[in-house]
């Protein structure tokens, strides 16, 4: 896969992986971005009277070829749809990261990758931002529809060897 291009994919058995790659190329900004990868169900693919029950789950791991829940260092799992921000401490030419789409059932989904300085909060979708031990993240996000349309959290994780937090709008 490729930075900003949606994959359509879909798991056809159930309790099932795909995997994936992307590198970062040449020429990325070295730590000054975000890279979100976002994973949603594929509805426009789904044909009338198919049984799919599509909640595809990510899991991203920068080490193993096949990440799953026991070897990814980033992952959501929530039901439905998933998107996960990896820290710009992490993003790097070169690097690679391994992705594993899973899903317990049969399912379709499109999944992109992109750079972003900032998250823009959507109705009905939470995001999943994992930080590690001696680490401090600062995240803005943007929600335009309010009267302060952008918000910075700064976390930091000087004790717990990692926690996630999640971002959703009301």
């Amino acid at each position: 896969m490729k930075l900003n291009e949606t994959k359509t994919g879909g798991v056809d058995h159930d309790d099932d992986y795909v995997y994936y790659k992307l590198t970062l190329p040449e020429g990325t900004p070295s730590g000054s971005k975000n890279l979100v990868f976002e994973v949603r169900e594929d509805k426009e693919n789904i044909k009338e009277g198919e049984e799919i029950f599509s909640d595809p789950d990510i899991h991203i791991s920068t080490k193993f070829e096949k990440p799953s829940r026991v070897n990814s260092e980033w992952y959501s799992e929530r039901y439905g749809d998933d998107i996960i921000s990896i820290d710009k401490e992490n993003v790097k030419p070169g690097v690679t990261f391994y992705v594993g789409m899973y899903c317990q059932f049969k399912c379709k989904y499109k999944l992109n990758a992109y750079l972003s300085d900032s998250i823009n909060l959507e109705i009905g979708y939470v995001y999943s931002v994992l930080l590690r031990k001696g680490t401090t993240l600062n995240y803005y996000f943007k929600i335009p529809d309010r009267d302060y349309d952008e918000y910075l959290i700064i976390a930091s994780s000087p004790y717990l060897n990692e926690f996630r937090f999640f971002a959703a709008k009301e």
